[in-house]
């Protein structure tokens, strides 16, 4: 019934408006009553503007600290990348120096290396025959654990066989 009434109004309310001078009026005193007037609407428009000039003022504000900021870090960036260079050759010299230096101990030091070498492998050679003397020993050693563990645990089996053997008895010796 309802809808059949809106198809009517919405049908008929055009017609109706333009032919009734006072169903007109009374139209627009309704839809008036309801919305905002064109004063308001501009009203508000206007602050929608004005906000979004303020944001846009603001937005180039910080934009423009951003960019301030970003050539003063590479300002200093560039700054303290040429005392660092200037520090990482000074060093290089200083580590050249240094270099040439201790080549000539390092010359000193590879003969003594060699002797060095000769009797670490001389060690070495004995600790591996250690090592694998050690390594038998407790290849040994695990066998013979394992070969204890194997007769705990048929030693266990056994007890536990005797154990119920024992009640077994017992059983059989109450119902005698």
């Amino acid at each position: 019934m309802e809808e059949e009434i809106r198809a009517i109004i919405m049908r008929e309310l055009p017609r109706l408006i333009t032919e009734d001078p006072e169903l007109h009026n009374w139209v627009w005193n309704i839809v008036h009553e309801h919305s905002p007037s064109r004063a308001e609407t501009e009203s508000r428009f206007d602050k929608v503007l004005a906000e979004i000039q303020r944001a846009r003022e603001e937005s180039e504000r910080r934009l423009e600290e951003e960019r301030r900021e970003r050539e003063e870090s590479a300002r200093r960036w560039q700054e303290q990348w040429e005392e660092e260079k200037r520090r990482w050759q000074e060093q290089w010299e200083e580590e050249q120096r240094r270099w040439r230096e201790n080549e000539r101990r390092w010359q000193e030091n590879e003969r003594r290396w060699q002797e060095n070498e000769r009797r670490w492998q001389q060690q070495w050679e004995e600790s591996q025959q250690r090592w694998e003397e050690q390594q038998r020993w407790w290849e040994e050693q695990r066998r013979w654990w394992e070969e204890q563990r194997r007769l705990w645990e048929e030693q266990r089996r056994l007890w536990e066989e005797q154990r119920l053997q024992w009640q077994e008895n017992e059983r059989r010796w109450k119902e005698q």
